[in-house]
């Protein structure tokens, strides 16, 4: 399948509105970065068959928009660690 990351860029959804043809800032680029790797790690959890975590606050939390996911964190919790 095709997945786009472009709404997880900073500028969205007034990419060309914003000039988002010009450089990232450093904060834009941290954080650009920091969600398709929520993403990225979220999605590879459940490759591995982990469900949405309900017990801590871990990155297989599911996520209703952008606002959860930049509160998500990046790590696994202890119960999602046990299950590797």
């Amino acid at each position: 399948g095709v997945f786009s990351l472009a709404r997880y860029h900073p500028r969205w959804p007034n990419l060309r509105q914003s000039g988002a043809a010009h450089a990232l800032s450093a904060v834009e680029a941290r954080t650009l970065l920091r969600r398709a790797l929520k993403v990225v790690v979220h999605e590879l959890g459940h490759i591995f068959q982990f469900n949405h975590c309900v017990y801590y606050e871990c990155v297989m939390n599911g996520s209703n928009g952008l606002d959860e996911t930049d509160l998500q964190p990046l790590h696994l919790c202890p119960v999602d660690l046990r299950k590797l």
